[in-house]
């Protein structure tokens, strides 16, 4: 870390100790001890307890935080059974995608606590779903964006210097960077056009959909509405568009024609060293090194829509949000607000890998290679309100099969899908 860095972080501890003193909703100047705040949350436990080490040694040693890690597939159920029997967390750590589901587990904190223009400075534009008409939901913690790993061995054979930054150049590259045997494809330039064998496809598609102009859904006051089937301002919807961009590499008939169901899943392919391009998240990079340390690759921001369009890229936020029946908020409040501060998102990110949500962090570029591409996607990260991340993935599937299968009209399957979605609400 460079002295600057240093310099910013320190001035930062004692901005969080101010403000912690002037956002807790109790008197916290009687030198007593907060009793203890217990926190649920996907994290794995060693990280958010060496976080906690971290804050009690640098900033305030009265933190007083327990963590249980959970599954994410039972999470939702046991944060359920735990508030009817009165034993619920203080708080818990969500990824938005469950921010509808749990919504009425969750406190608001009012905006007089903490005001929309202080929440809009400190975190990210994609955290500010977690802004209700009743307050604050949840307060942003870090962000898993989609980015774009690479074989830079392939690309080097094929006389290529860089990755694609549009995806309009997915067209070129298909021709340069696949392999096949008559229908049988040796080497993919890219996992697209499929869902079942393409992993985190719901995300690309949802980077799709928002790079052209489709909110996916739009919340008006308190009331969410699939938005699937915008018209937007060209001649074609924009979900039209990016539909039928995305499984054109799934159809033999056309020279984009580089993926089918038939392969095995998008990660196992690009790290056998089978595919040239992976679509994954930020989140992955540990595991790909570990399972094929032999691999030459990089990481490089998610394509872009080009000229016109809009720059994002679809990543998960995960924030701290506080539950109904939360024993001791004044000291909940003080703990955790600690935890989201410059430090702590600070700490979690170098442990993690993953970018922080705060603003003032992701101003300051790391100098780790990787890192500086995560923040900047962190930047641009967009997300939509998923009602039920489960479902919607259904949706999703059922939208991209019954275009390749020809079972139904781009148009007929786009609309069956905004109306499915819609229901949901």
């Amino acid at each position: 870390m460079s002295k600057f860095q240093i310099i910013i972080l320190g001035l930062f501890s004692v901005f969080i100790v101010i403000g912690v003193a002037i956002f807790a909703f109790s008197n916290s100047g009687s030198g007593k001890d907060r009793s203890q705040t217990v926190l649920w949350g996907t994290i794995k436990s060693s990280l958010i307890e060496e976080t906690i080490k971290e804050l009690r040694l640098s900033v305030d040693e009265k933190i007083n935080i327990t963590y249980v890690e959970k599954s994410p597939d039972s999470l939702d159920s046991e944060l359920t059974e735990a508030i009817a029997v009165g034993r619920g967390p203080d708080a818990v750590i969500l990824p938005h995608n469950l921010l509808y589901q749990e919504r009425e587990k969750l406190l608001p904190v009012s905006y007089e606590s903490f005001a929309v223009r202080t929440f809009k400075d400190t975190f990210v534009e994609a955290g500010e779903l977690f802004l209700s008409p009743d307050g604050i939901l949840g307060f942003p913690l870090s962000i898993d964006p989609l980015v774009l790993y690479w074989n830079r061995s392939i690309f080097s054979a094929a006389g290529l210097a860089r990755p694609p930054t549009l995806w309009e150049e997915f067209y070129g590259l298909v021709p340069l960077l696949s392999k096949r045997d008559d229908t049988v494809i040796k080497r993919a330039a890219v996992a697209l056009g499929e869902f079942r064998n393409v992993l985190h496809a719901k995300d690309i598609l949802s980077t799709l959909l928002l790079q052209a102009g489709t909110p996916i859904v739009s919340v008006s006051g308190d009331q969410p509405k699939a938005s699937l089937n915008i018209r937007g301002r060209g001649l074609t919807p924009p979900t039209d568009s990016a539909v039928r961009f995305y499984t054109e590499f799934a159809n033999p008939l056309k020279p984009a024609y580089t993926w089918n169901r038939s392969l095995p899943d998008s990660k196992s392919f690009f790290l056998s060293g089978d595919s040239a391009l992976y679509l994954g998240l930020a989140s992955e990079l540990g595991e790909l090194r570990d399972r094929n340390p032999n691999l030459n690759f990089d990481v490089a921001i998610a394509p872009q829509a080009g000229e016109g369009k809009g720059v994002a890229v679809f990543g998960t936020v995960y924030g701290i949000a506080l539950v109904r029946g939360a024993k001791d908020m004044p000291s909940a409040i003080e703990n955790l607000a600690l935890l989201w501060g410059p430090v702590g998102a600070k700490k979690l990110s170098d442990l993690s890998g993953l970018p922080p949500a705060r603003r003032d962090i992701l101003a300051v570029r790391p100098e780790n290679p990787y890192q500086s591409v995560f923040y900047r996607s962190a930047l641009i990260s967009s997300v939509w309100l998923d009602p039920n991340q489960v479902e919607t993935e259904l949706i999703f599937k059922d939208l991209v099969e019954s275009v390749t299968s020809g079972r139904e009209r781009l148009s007929e399957a786009i609309s069956r899908a905004n109306l499915e979605l819609d229901q949901l609400f």
